[in-house]
């Protein structure tokens, strides 16, 4: 037994305790009360990607400002596209997603966990070309996404040295982008720089051929082994191994800053790639004169198209309990005004009617875009286990091994279907 004292000074600790405890309840449930008596509806916004998190930070404060009664949640974890499949498999569906038009979100329409977002007033706002190049991921007319911003590949090249080398005009077939590289390297210009070392760089190159040359029904043919690489895409890696004699002696020698590096420097002439690199090459040399073009794939000019995709769409859960919400929100970035902020700090591409991206370094490529001459990345439709980066690469390592061409494209195509074989099993 505690003395009387100490049993004393014990009583007054639990009591004191108690009063702390039930205070602390009180203020949580007044809180809670206040929380919920204020109206406010929660929005999670969930974002694939991580590097448009700034521009969306701010969209999100101008928005809350102008609808009081909402709150949005945004989150973008850094492995997004997994982190997503995670969550649908414990039906744990965000109210709003943004994502990229590809596997990503072929993977979401296959769970059938979109709402159609046909009949809304923003969905008139969409270019045709990029509402009509989301719906072939998926069967059905149903608006399960509502395209936000664009990427497009091409030539990103050096004014400077194609005026030094007698070059006054970009090329619009094939064969006078081949002479072009000629004319380049008679003067002592490198004309590429392949910075293959980061194998994904390569789909730069293979996204704008194949996509030029193949029909996108290819893709669901080849998932259903009703053709295959070796049949169709002879001619494309024929021209991808015409390229290569024009870069650097090591062809996989150079990552993606190597590259945007000797290119910032004025060492080459031309990177074949993403919109995307512009800016790393201006980060290199605020001063570097460098423009945009569509690679010439076919011979007849006519044919030519410009590679882009949809990088942002915007689409909403058919479970959110905060519908007219999310459709406000998606009508916000979606607005006009919006929608320029959203490209021009992101170096994108417009995809909402009326909406100009005036940056000339993309004048090249922006008019093919706006007016809807374009093709979709191959690779958005390839399998998720299918790693044609990774052949691309050893494509280049079996030239620089001195390999014959015939044997090393007979070797790339007949690896393509036995890799895209299995990865289509996986699925």
């Amino acid at each position: 037994m505690l003395p009387n004292d100490l049993e004393e000074n014990g009583m007054k600790k639990i009591l004191t305790i108690t009063a702390t405890l039930l205070a602390g309840l009180a203020l949580a449930a007044c809180s809670s009360n206040k929380s919920a008596s204020s109206g406010k509806k929660t929005v999670e916004f969930y974002s694939t990607k991580q590097e448009n998190v700034s521009t969306y930070k701010g969209l999100i404060k101008e928005f809350e400002s102008k609808n009081k009664d909402i709150k949005v949640k945004l989150v973008a974890p850094a492995d997004g596209g997994t982190v997503l499949k995670t969550r649908l498999t414990k039906n744990d569906i965000p109210d709003v997603l943004a994502m990229g038009g590809d596997f990503n979100f072929v993977d979401v329409t296959k769970a059938d966990v979109l709402a159609d977002l046909s009949d809304r007033p923003y969905a008139k706002r969409a270019l045709p070309a990029y509402t009509k190049m989301l719906k072939q991921y998926y069967s059905g007319n149903k608006m399960l996404g509502m395209p936000l911003a664009a990427n497009v590949s091409g030539v990103m090249y050096n004014k400077d040295l194609f005026k030094r080398a007698g070059i006054n005009k970009t090329p619009e077939t094939w064969d006078e982008f081949i002479q072009d590289m000629k004319q380049l390297q008679s003067k002592g210009i490198q004309p590429l720089a392949f910075p293959f070392k980061d194998s994904w760089t390569a789909m730069g190159i293979w996204n704008q051929i194949a996509g030029n040359e193949l029909p996108a029904s290819f893709i669901g043919k080849r998932k259903d082994n009703k053709t295959s690489f070796q049949k169709t895409h002879k001619e494309s890696a024929e021209k991808f191994a015409q390229l290569l004699p024009f870069g650097q002696k090591d062809i996989v020698g150079l990552s993606y800053n190597d590259s945007n590096k000797l290119f910032a420097q004025g060492k080459v002439a031309m990177l074949i790639n993403g919109n995307f690199v512009i800016p790393e090459l201006v980060k290199n040399n605020k001063d570097i004169n460098v423009s945009m073009f569509k690679l010439p794939v076919s011979s007849d000019a006519a044919k030519n198209k410009v590679t882009s995709g949809v990088d942002v769409l915007l689409a909403k859960s058919k479970q959110t309990k905060n519908n007219a919400a999310c459709d406000k929100l998606i009508s916000f970035l979606t607005d006009k005004e919006n929608e320029k902020k959203y490209i021009d700090e992101q170096f994108a591409l417009p995809t909402v009617k009326g909406v100009e991206q005036s940056n000339a370094r993309l004048a090249g490529v922006v008019a093919d875009a706006q007016a809807g001459n374009i093709v979709d990345y191959p690779d958005h439709l390839y399998p998720s286990g299918f790693d044609m980066a990774g052949l691309l690469q050893q494509f280049a390592l079996n030239y620089k091994d001195g390999m014959k061409t015939s044997e090393i494209i007979n070797t790339f195509l007949k690896n393509a279907d036995n890799k895209f074989d299995s990865a289509n099993v996986e699925e």
